[in-house]
């Protein structure tokens, strides 16, 4: 009789846990039909604008509808290949005929954005609004580069108008990076949680977006449960995308399952090529003390160097991290000189903290202290942050 009480009581709080782990995840989970057939569209509406071009090279309009399909499959699988046809084209277009040409226009704005020439950006898309002031598109590159600049307060002022104007699942997504971005953790919450109500069937690659930013934002917050569920509720509506898949690294990686984060990274690089995701796959073998983590940190750190000064296409802050986790001298300096000059483009907490590292590296620890100082003050609360701070 106790057996059987204990083992109902046993049931009954796994049924309990179960019921509050749903009630917790089902706001979230993608509400509209997933179908089977997950082929890149992309290619297949390229292929047809590029028959038409070839009857007509001339038109400025095929050619400007095609470099806004080539940015939009770069966005989307991080080929570096699709930004350049882009750029070409929307510039072959724009030659053509500047004039009543804005979507070419938006193709050159987007990209400089995607590849952090944010000033450009911003300086780009300000001129244009004055042509189109209620454009959507030039509302999101604007509150982005924003935000990445770490302007929060113009970056809130642009998606305030976005939100009046379009009240997408982007718009309260970005200010919802906005507010976290500030240490407004609760105001963050509630505009993701506003964001997940405004979903639209139509607009798929934003729901993948949309679980993305939410799970990293409950991975720093160890809500590591919720994260997973966001994640695999992705890959159900798209399952080999990259974001995702190399999320789904950082988080295995933040609860130490080492195995299963390089797992993810290489899927992740796999179906994207993107340098983020080797470098996590070389960090998961530098914390694994594999033999080979120094010559896969120098290959991963090659490539990065190519990307960024041949190409012009690499995250500077990638380098940086790489630089001050490789542990040489040499590596130090360069990354402080780096991080100098990254601040001067994007003063926000994540450079403030990485020249922190650095100067902390290089044993300045008066200058360590005081750009740490800078990331804290804007509000964002990070567990590196505070290991920093311990060690200063």
């Amino acid at each position: 009789m106790v057996l059987a009480l204990l083992l109902l009581g046993v049931g009954l709080t796994l049924s309990f846990n179960k019921f509050q782990t749903e009630k917790i995840q089902s706001p979230f989970r993608y509400p509209f039909d997933v179908f089977e057939d997950q082929t890149d569209n992309y290619s297949e509406d390229i292929s047809f604008c590029e028959q038409r071009i070839k009857r007509d090279p001339e038109g400025a309009t095929d050619l400007a509808i095609l470099a806004e399909l080539y940015l939009n499959r770069g966005k989307s699988s991080g080929n570096q290949n699709d930004f350049e046809k882009a750029i070409k084209l929307a510039k072959n277009s724009l030659k053509v005929r500047k004039a009543y040409n804005i979507t070419a226009s938006i193709v050159l704005a987007d990209i400089a954005q995607a590849r952090h020439r944010f000033t450009d950006a911003i300086l780009m898309t300000k001129h244009l609004l004055l042509q189109k002031p209620h454009d959507e598109n030039l509302l999101l590159i604007l509150t982005r580069a924003q935000l990445a600049i770490g302007d929060l307060r113009n970056a809130l002022l642009s998606v305030g108008q976005l939100i009046q104007i379009s009240n997408s699942a982007t718009a309260y997504g970005l200010r919802a990076l906005i507010h976290e971005g500030s240490g407004r953790n609760q105001m963050a919450q509630s505009d993701f949680e506003m964001a997940f109500r405004h979903e639209d069937p139509d607009r798929k690659q934003e729901s993948i977006w949309l679980r993305n930013i939410f799970s990293r934002f409950n991975i720093f917050k160890k809500n590591f449960e919720l994260a997973e569920f966001l994640l695999k509720d992705a890959l159900r509506i798209y399952p080999n995308d990259a974001a995702t898949l190399g999320n789904l690294g950082l988080m295995a990686e933040k609860q130490r399952q080492f195995a299963k984060a390089e797992k993810y990274y290489e899927q992740a690089f796999q179906s994207s090529k993107q340098l983020s995701f080797l470098i996590g796959k070389a960090r998961i073998k530098k914390l694994t003390k594999n033999p080979q983590a120094d010559q896969f940190i120098s290959q991963a750190e090659a490539l990065l160097r190519e990307e960024i000064f041949d190409k012009g296409s690499g995250h500077r802050s990638e380098l940086i991290e790489l630089l001050l986790d490789k542990e040489q001298a040499s590596g130090y300096l360069e990354a402080l000189d780096l991080a100098k000059a990254e601040l001067a483009i994007r003063p926000n907490a994540q450079i403030y903290y990485l020249l922190a590292r650095a100067y902390y590296k290089n044993g300045q620890q008066e200058n360590a202290k005081q750009s740490l100082k800078s990331a804290l003050d804007t509000g964002i609360q990070s567990e590196e942050m505070h290991k920093l701070k311990r060690l200063l």
